[in-house]
């Protein structure tokens, strides 16, 4: 198959019943084809039909339910090639040297298509004066009513086929009264008019929910009958069937009847494939929909291969993207460390030992040899089915099966019967492929092969081999983690890309051509791409010339054979396949950074240019040597920076040439500074943050240095404009080198906080500023970096500052593995994503090796920094401030600055985290991605699993953003105390209400840390934690997912609800639990890498099968699967974000500068424009939350607690924000945009006001003011004291939870007074 299977799961075979007969919906007599239509329509002067009773057509996407983006390319009518301009055009036969890359037609096709066997490829060219050509012309422009249809054997038709329908509705609004009618099934009917003033906000959009996409099977005669009745009963000029390439076939074999049996119906076909299958040079360079899928899975793609590094694990990424030819093009745009695809591997007669070995070596030789330990490996959704053991394997089943059924019963007897390699081979395929070869037919008659999760198998394969050679004392690695990730349904409803978008609207536009011209059994197609839109040439190739005779497997088939689709060929002798065999081998050892980043529809990608384009399509028109040149043949091997840690690690240096168009063009952004930074300024005490704790006592006990040195301040930088042009208007004395005057009236205390917008004039020697990254990776730290070098280098300055960079996080910093960042080094980086540069460490190797302070102090001195500036968010932080206090208790002359950055958003006080404003953009064009599908298809729910820890704040970003139908919030959880069940419940409620109104289709989002804050979990993980610690049996058998001894030693509870975990994500937890326990210290599970999505679907799938039983729930229900856990961390950063890490970076060097030290730089008032921003620093001390009051010579260990803002601050748990579950319209948010109009979007939760805090503010100012007047002059002594005693106990609280208590509980006490 051409497209992709939805790897769908149904819950039972009753359901499956149920969801069938519901799905085929009323049937239709056979005389009433196409609902109440009568055999002969009549119209009237205006072209409509008379004496109708259509059902009435609700378009299931509303115009006001559209995101910003939507709307916007709603109004972007795409460009018209120049020959498709013309009032009246006509077909030519195209020369005969034209015709050299079209195939003959084979003679078994000729006799079976007869009626259509004699067309001949042709262009469409303007008319000329006088008769017609003998290709035809277009007549008199009179009314035309065209039938148009999609299908396809996927869940939802390619990206861009939207575009095709209003293209031909474009077309025939040329031929006065012309009608287009959208055909919902071919054999059954259920027909509707489609109106262009109604659907106009389809255009460029993604989906196929416009014209739902059926399953075209095997025609008989009777549906072809059928066809031929409906088209008669419309009284059809022509149909246009959008179809992929599978389906051409029976589309050829409508046209043949109509032709055979005299039906005035002109059939064409629109071709659009995911895959790409189908390519002719000269007539199809490309499919529709090729590629926008190939660049929604190479942006997702090229996130992972610029995903986070291990201080002590080798991280290998098993990315499956789909077909070989989409694969291969993917692997073209990220430079993968390997990549296998299914012919490639047939026709170099791979085994998959061999494989497995191949993988292994280059594993081994990165770690030992080059320092490198992460890559990624690609693997086509064909790999399996084209391994040299496969296809003798299922022979000899086969064989074995027909002469020997009685024996073969049973795997265990098949590989006792087996040869000793096909054995071999046998039993490391997965058990579903192994069940169903032993017991299952396919419909090539040999056992069936079932189509798996390749890249799952493969990676896990690979890590069995590795554990297998460190046992034999072969060269190996000691930790190895593989993920898996599926990318296939990213590739379905992506939003379609500028070029899709031209080239489905000028599709319709040549089917319209067509169906004028009388052209029947014709693909519209376009050819000479490589030229701006307007310079394309509009043509027609025959059906047949794209099909092949396949002959039959079977001797005793009558027919010899079937027609099937001419795949493209993916040869040694193709000059794509050559361009990717010259270069992939360079790729093995060295790290990809290759980014082709996110779709624009605004910049110089919106016009498609050539060197933005798909590898697939320019391999057609260019060179393969010059291709190559552009991906790196021949190139100098890349520099590196060692990291001789316990384990050596080498930073591969960037090379320009090696960038995509998007990198190189986001190079060029400068990001803005605030207008508080670009002025005069100066630094000022700021108290309105407050603190997290709420004893100042406790405070100064922990940090006492910070406190003895006046480095508990809370700063802002304010503008000091109006001072200097009075000062400009002064008589001066201007000597070179003069310090910046300070009043003179200023406290003593205040003067060295008071400089204006020159502190870089005043500093006499080279300021050195370091940067490490101790937490985990995210958006924008390469701006943080830019901000610091732009304020180090000013103009103002006398000696150029450096910027010194700590290698590989924590580990670096122990160590002293530094270097200074030069111009030619950081520029590869500029605005890009990923933290390959400097590399990164965990915030959980801060428990192992962050705690010798003195060797970061070391380290410090050694360097001669002026300043360190920490990346991390809350867990990283906490250990900064103590690093802070070490320094100025150790007088080490380095100031600590802490950058805010966090993906979660959760660092209390702080309005947004750097990075958050990317991966909330990032997760939600993917999760828009996933709703299209799920509503195109109408019959699909899908689970997702996003990051999310604390008050879930991505989750609930992304869910403002696209309004899925169910958010399973860990803050609501702990709110309602709900309990597993009741959150399957609450799930199967939505499913069930959605299905009586005959939307069987949904969302649901899952932050992957919800299963730690559900009770029964937290119960089973403390019980399985004991049993791992207390029997050792149980923890050998991990390896082999032996789970009998665990489960027999669980309370009978836990056990149940272990045992209904799917097998995968039992191992899963199992392995999470044990690294848990064997790492000291660690607090709280890390389920990142659990797969709760499954668990939840697994639970779903359950509860809805017992309603089935029950009869209160009839179905249908489809669902898949999805995670994101590592899409976002890489992601190129959104303009938000490069000027928000950049002012970080800017104010940073301006704290250090001033000698300021313990600070987290903050800025605030960000949903306003970036001149508005406010700038400051708020002190570690005041994120920190102290709870316990240790005994006398204990430490204190301080910890920085989530923020809640989403119920406190926003009111998220009102739920004003979006309608009820089942009123809900899923919304595409698309890709984060660089420029255009959309370019400036901020997040939803930036933007809503802050109804709860404003309101518990109002409320404390209301009672405060009721205090005081209650405490006035002349009020009874027992008053007063009263009041005395209350204030002295709310103020002695030593907790903030008692703070919070009165905050949120409306003060009782108050209320009582």
């Amino acid at each position: 198959s051409d497209v992709e299977s939805v790897s769908a799961s149904r819950f039972s075979k009753s359901a499956m019943v149920v969801g069938m007969l519901n799905a085929l919906g009323p049937r239709h007599p056979i005389g009433a084809i196409g609902g109440s239509c009568s055999p002969a329509i009549s119209m009237d002067r205006q072209g409509s039909p008379l004496g109708l009773d259509l059902p009435e057509r609700t378009f299931p996407r509303k115009p006001d339910c559209m995101s910003a983006l939507e709307e916007h390319r709603a109004h972007a009518v795409p460009e018209l090639p120049e020959a498709l301009r013309h009032p009246q055009l006509r077909l030519e036969a195209a020369p005969a040297t034209a015709n050299d890359e079209v195939a003959p037609v084979p003679e078994p096709l000729r006799k079976l298509f007869e009626g259509i066997s004699g067309c001949v490829p042709q262009l469409v060219v303007p008319s000329l004066v006088g008769p017609p050509s003998s290709g035809g012309g277009t007549p008199a422009a009179e009314p035309l009513r065209v039938g148009i249809a999609s299908a396809s054997n996927g869940a939802a038709a390619a990206s861009g086929t939207h575009n095709v329908i209003i293209g031909l509705g474009r077309f025939l609004e040329r031929h006065a009264g012309s009608l287009l009618w959208g055909i919902r099934n071919l054999t059954k009917g259920n027909e509707f008019l489609i109106d262009l003033a109604e659907c106009k906000h389809y255009l460029n959009q993604a989906g196929s929910d416009l014209l739902p996409t059926v399953l075209l099977v095997k025609l008989t005669d009777r549906m072809l009958g059928h066809i031929a009745k409906l088209c008669e009963n419309l009284s059809l000029h022509g149909l246009v069937i959008l179809c992929g390439p599978s389906e051409l076939s029976e589309v050829a074999r409508i046209s043949q009847h109509f032709a055979k049996t005299g039906v005035n119906t002109v059939v064409v076909a629109v071709v659009h494939s995911l895959s790409g299958w189908v390519q002719i040079p000269g007539w199809i360079p490309t499919n529709l929909g090729f590629d926008s899928a190939s660049c929604v899975l190479s942006e997702a793609a090229g996130n992972i291969a610029l995903s986070r590094e291990s201080l002590d694990k080798d991280i290998y990424h098993f990315v499956a993207c789909g077909s070989s030819p989409l694969t291969l093009e993917v692997a073209m745009q990220i430079h993968p460390t390997l990549c296998f695809i299914g012919v490639d591997v047939a026709q170099r007669g791979l085994k998959l030992q061999e494989i497995i070995d191949e993988i292994c070596d280059v594993i081994v030789d990165r770690h030992h040899k080059f320092g490198l330990h992460s890559g990624v490996i690609m693997v086509s959704d064909d790999f399996f089915e084209n391994l040299v053991e496969m296809d003798d394997l299922r022979k000899e089943i086969h064989r074995l099966r027909s002469e020997k059924p009685a024996e073969v019963r049973s795997e265990e007897q098949a590989i006792q019967m087996l040869s000793s390699d096909l054995a071999d081979f046998f039993q490391m395929l997965p058990p579903d492929m192994r069940n169903a070869l032993v017991f299952r037919n396919g419909i090539d008659g040999l056992p069936a092969l079932v189509r798996k999760e390749a890249e799952r198998e493969l990676g896990s394969l690979v890590a069995q081999s590795l554990v297998l050679r460190r046992k034999k004392g072969q060269a190996s690695i000691t930790d190895f983690l593989q993920q898996a990730h599926s990318l296939r349904h990213l590739a379905w409803s992506a939003m379609p890309t500028p070029l899709d978008c031209s080239l489905g609207y000028a599709l319709g536009h040549v089917a319209g051509v067509l169906v004028t011209c009388g052209a029947n059994g014709y693909v519209a197609s376009v050819d000479g791409m490589n030229e701006a839109t307007s310079r394309w040439k509009p043509c027609a190739v025959p059906m047949l010339r794209l099909l092949e005779w396949r002959p039959s497997a079977d001797p005793r088939d009558p027919s010899g054979g079937a027609p099937a689709v001419k795949r493209r060929q993916l040869t040694p002798e193709t000059k794509f396949c050559s361009l990717w065999r010259g270069v992939r081998d360079q790729w093995r050892y060295q790290h990809s950074f290759r980014q082709p980043g996110p779709v624009q529809y605004w910049g110089p990608g919106a016009d498609s240019p050539l060197a933005w384009k798909s590898y697939t399509l320019r391999a057609v028109y260019t060179e393969v040597d010059e291709l190559a040149r552009e991906a790196g043949q021949n190139m100098p091997e890349p520099s590196y920076f060692g990291v001789p840690l316990r384990r050596p690690s080498k930073l591969c240096r960037r090379r320009e040439a090696l960038l995509s168009p998007l990198q190189r063009w986001r190079q060029s952004y400068q990001p803005v500074l605030p207008k508080v930074l670009r002025g005069g300024f100066r630094i000022v005490e700021d108290h309105r943050k407050g603190c997290m704790t709420a004893d100042p006592d406790l405070i100064n006990r922990v940090f006492p240095s910070l406190c003895r040195t006046e480095n508990l301040k809370a700063l802002k930088i304010i503008s000091v404009l109006e001072e200097q042009s009075v000062l400009e208007m002064l008589p001066a004395l201007p000597v070179a080198g003069d310090s910046p005057a300070v009043d003179e009236s200023t406290p003593a205390g205040d003067a060295e906080m008071r400089r204006s917008s020159s502190p870089a004039s005043a500093s006499k020697k080279a300021m050195r500023i370091g940067i490490a990254i101790l937490g985990k990776p995210g958006p924008g730290v390469n701006n943080v970096i830019h901000g610091m070098m732009d304020y180090l280098n000013l103009p103002e300055r006398h000696i150029p500052g450096t910027v010194v960079c700590v290698a590989m996080g924590i580990g670096g910093l122990r160590a002293g593995h530094t270097f200074e960042l030069d111009e030619k080094t950081f520029s590869p980086h500029r605005n890009q994503g990923g933290c390959d540069l400097i590399g990164q460490s965990e915030p959980s190797d801060l428990r192992t090796l962050g705690e010798d302070l003195s060797l970061c102090a070391g380290t410090a001195i050694e360097q001669n920094l002026d300043g360190l500036v920490i990346w991390g968010g809350r867990n990283v932080h906490a250990w900064t401030s103590r690093l802070a206090e070490y320094f100025v208790e150790h007088q080490v002359p380095t100031r600590v600055l802490a950058v805010p950055a966090s993906t979660q958003s959760d660092l209390p006080l702080v309005e947004q985290t750097l990075g958050y404003d990317t991966v909330c953009k990032h997760y939600a064009s993917i999760v828009g991605n996933l709703t299209t599908q799920a509503a195109s298809a109408g019959k699909l729910w899908c689970f997702i699993r996003i990051p999310g820890r604390s008050m879930s704040h991505i989750a609930a970003e992304v869910a403002l953003q696209t309004h899925p139908h169910v958010v399973l919030m860990v803050s609501e959880l702990e709110q309602q105390n709900m309990n597993i069940t009741e959150v399957t419940q609450l799930i199967c409620n939505v499913i069930e209400t959605r299905a009586r109104e005959d939307k069987n289709y949904g969302m649901v989002l899952i932050p992957d840390q919800f299963l730690a804050s559900v009770r029964e979990m937290r119960r089973l993980f403390e019980e399985i934690d004991e049993i791992l610690q207390a029997v050792p049996e149980a923890e050998h058998a991990l390896a082999s997912n032996d789970f009998g001894t665990i489960l027999g030693l669980l309370p009978p509870l836990s056990r149940a609800l272990f045992q209904g975990f799917p097998e995968r994500t039992k191992a899963q937890i199992l392995q999470v639990i044990d690294e848990r326990g064997s790492q000291k210290g660690k607090e709280t599970l890390d389920l990142s890498t659990v797969e709760t999505e499954i668990i939840f679907q697994s639970f779903v799938e359950a509860e809805l099968t017992r309603r089935v039983v029950l009869g209160t729930y009839k179905g249908p229900f489809q669902a898949i699967s999805y995670s994101l856990p590592y899409h976002g961390r890489a992601a190129m950063p959104t303009n938000f974000d490069c000027d928000l890490g950049y002012t970080i970076g800017y104010a940073a060097g301006i704290f250090v500068d001033a000698s300021r030290t313990g600070l987290l730089v903050d800025v605030c008032h960000l949903k306003e424009d970036v001149e508005d921003w406010e700038v400051g620093g708020t002190p570690l001390s005041s994120l920190l939350t102290l709870q316990d009051v240790p005994r006398s010579g204990e430490k204190i260990h301080p910890k920085i607690g989530p923020k809640g803002r989403l119920r406190y601050d926003i009111g998220v748990d009102e739920g004003r924000c979006m309608p009820e579950p089942s009123q809900r319209t899923l919304v595409s948010p698309g890709p984060a945009q660089f420029e255009g109009p959309c370019a400036g979007q901020k997040t939803q939760t930036l933007r809503l006001p802050q109804l709860q805090r404003v309101r518990q503010m109002e409320r404390t100012e209301r009672l405060v003011s009721e205090l005081k007047a209650k405490a006035s002059a002349g009020c009874p002594p027992e008053v007063l004291q009263a009041i005395k005693q209350l204030l002295q106990e709310t103020l002695s609280s030593s907790t903030h939870h008692c703070l919070h208590y009165h905050l949120k509980g409306g003060t009782d006490l108050l209320r009582q007074l």
